[in-house]
């Protein structure tokens, strides 16, 4: 993990327990059922099955706390038993109807919103990987040098936050899950390879811009 060499860190993070177990309850699901995650993380041996249980599921792969698409919406109606949720969740989908889901986009509703919304939904646990895309790796430069620190691998991340129509304060997922990690937190993460390439010259000219790619290679 060598800044200095313009890597980067690749990290998984995981989604607020609290507001995961909230979810299950209110959509009455079974935190210890076993379901297979086979479609969005594949055996490594031919033969085998990938198991875990609901609350992994949705602790750690599937971000259920994004933004969702139309796409989203057309994928979710029929699994509404009441015929009126049924037709105003497929009208959002319908382009007379993008002004309402526009609102809905900069009031920074999330799958989660759309699943607690239309109480008649019926989905079955192991179908909720078909509806909801994985937690996607985000990549923070590496502000120190393994030369100087061996064995430690630091980074400058700032919390990510904005305001969504209404006024409500939102987060980002994984800068909000550095910023709360403690010693004891462990997550996936990868050394990876940074875009940025950084001259032989050591005398050479350098624009650099942003804290990754600006700030964090100048400490390492």
């Amino acid at each position: 993990c060598n800044g200095a060499d313009g890597k980067a860190l690749s990290v998984y993070a995981t989604n607020d327990v609290q507001k995961v177990t909230e979810f299950m309850e209110k959509m009455k699901l079974n935190a210890l059922e076993v379901v297979s995650v086979e479609e969005i993380a594949p055996p490594e041996q031919e033969g085998t099955v990938v198991l875990t249980t609901v609350e992994k599921l949705f602790l750690q792969y599937l971000d259920i706390f994004g933004k969702p698409t139309r796409e989203f919406l057309k994928n979710l109606f029929p699994y509404a038993q009441d015929i009126q949720e049924k037709v105003t969740i497929a009208e959002l989908t319908l382009d007379r109807k993008m002004a309402e889901f526009q609102d809905r986009q900069m009031r920074a509703f999330t799958f989660a919103d759309y699943f607690t919304e239309f109480k008649s939904l019926k989905i079955p646990a192991s179908k909720y990987v078909e509806l909801v895309p994985t937690i996607k790796q985000r990549v923070y430069s590496i502000c120190s040098s393994s030369d100087f620190r061996p064995g430690k691998c630091q980074l400058l991340v700032v919390r990510e936050d904005w305001q969504a129509k209404g006024g409500d304060t939102k987060f980002g997922l994984c800068s909000s899950f550095l910023t709360f990690a403690r010693p004891s937190t462990h997550f996936v993460g990868h050394s990876t390879h940074s875009v940025m390439k950084l001259p032989e010259d050591k005398t050479a000219h350098i624009f650099m811009a942003g804290l990754g790619t600006g700030l964090a290679p100048l400490p390492a």
